[in-house]
């Protein structure tokens, strides 16, 4: 008797990336972006997340890459001043600081990063969270982030297909003109935003969807991986929410991120994935006796473990894991001695 899946199983289109655990990721999108952004800092895979911090719909996430092409430094007149803060409209709020020198400072600074960065870059990740932006009153300007101004500084408005695809034809252009083996993945967040309605979600997620399906026909550069789908069909059940029924639970993110991890990388790097599990889960141990000659021995083949993982992966550095982790905070015997 055929027994039914109970579930849509769905699979990400064409041949997989096959890329290498070397390759060097930008990241940049809405929130869903630093969730999968978190495992890629967790694998201690090469990457940069978010220079300007988290940003939501496409107009935004094109300025980003814009000025990281450009390399053009913020100066003074970028900056705006509201309650008792200095903010930049293309720029997250963990940016904003009550002096003008040093939010420039830590502007300019991540710009740097990124555009050093963009030179080393063999694939961009785009989270496309909304197809609803702002526009400031007073300049006529997009803007990435409000900053709580009042509403009635801003107009909404639903950003038409026709502008998004403008926007990025000439920016992909110029990104393959700068690096020709740069390839691009395009996703639509699955957090819903309801804030409004729900009906105008889904207009939004819609628009976004053709928008991806579009650049995804005309570069052979880019490629499209379902988040949304993947959230909306495959998982399909409020039990895969978080408790605000709104963004993706940690298992759903994982779930995901594995499904991801599975399209995009050689399948060698599955070894490279479960090493890294094990190391980690060695580090979170919490020791029941400290002073005990057990766990002596115990952080002795955890550092062994760490020496010999950075040595076949050189890009790996465990510093910080040694620095911060209970299990590692007590000499090894050697160094007892």
């Amino acid at each position: 008797m055929k027994v039914s899946a109970f579930r849509t199983v769905i699979d990400p289109e064409g041949p997989r990336l096959e890329c290498p655990i070397t390759t060097r990721f930008l990241v940049i999108g809405s929130c869903f972006a630093e969730h999968v952004g978190a495992y890629f800092r967790g694998y201690k895979l090469p990457h940069l997340l978010n220079p300007n911090g988290i940003v939501y719909n496409p107009l935004a996430i094109g300025a980003v890459l814009d000025r990281i092409l450009t390399g053009q430094i913020y100066e003074a007149r970028d900056l705006i001043e509201h309650d008792g803060l200095f903010h930049s409209f293309g720029h997250h709020g963990r940016f904003s600081h009550p002096d003008r020198e040093t939010c420039l400072d830590r502007i300019n600074l991540s710009l740097e990063e990124a555009v050093n960065f963009l030179r080393m870059t063999d694939v961009i990740i785009l989270t496309l969270g909304t197809a609803f932006a702002y526009r400031f009153k007073k300049t006529g300007t997009w803007v990435a982030n409000c900053h709580k101004l009042p509403p009635m500084c801003f107009d909404r408005e639903l950003l038409s297909l026709s502008d998004m695809l403008e926007t990025f034809r000439g920016l992909i252009g110029r990104l393959i003109d700068r690096r020709p083996e740069l390839r691009l993945v395009v996703s639509v967040s699955p957090v819903r935003h309801l804030r409004n309605s729900a009906r105008l979600n889904q207009v939004s997620k819609a628009r976004l969807i053709g928008f991806t399906y579009q650049l995804d026909q005309d570069f052979p550069s880019v490629r499209y991986f379902p988040s949304y789908e993947l959230m909306l069909d495959d998982l399909r059940d409020y039990r895969f929410y978080a408790e605000d029924l709104v963004h993706p639970s940690d298992l759903a993110v994982k779930y995901i991120w594995d499904r991801f991890a599975a399209w995009c990388f050689e399948t060698t790097a599955e070894h490279y994935f479960n090493e890294m599990d094990r190391i980690v889960k060695k580090l979170a141990h919490r020791p029941r006796n400290p002073a005990s000659s057990q766990h002596s021995e115990f952080i002795a083949q955890c550092r062994e473990d760490m020496a010999q993982f950075s040595a076949k992966y050189p890009h790996v550095d465990f510093s910080r894991e040694l620095a911060e982790s209970p299990c590692c905070a007590y000499p090894s015997p050697k160094k007892a001695k």
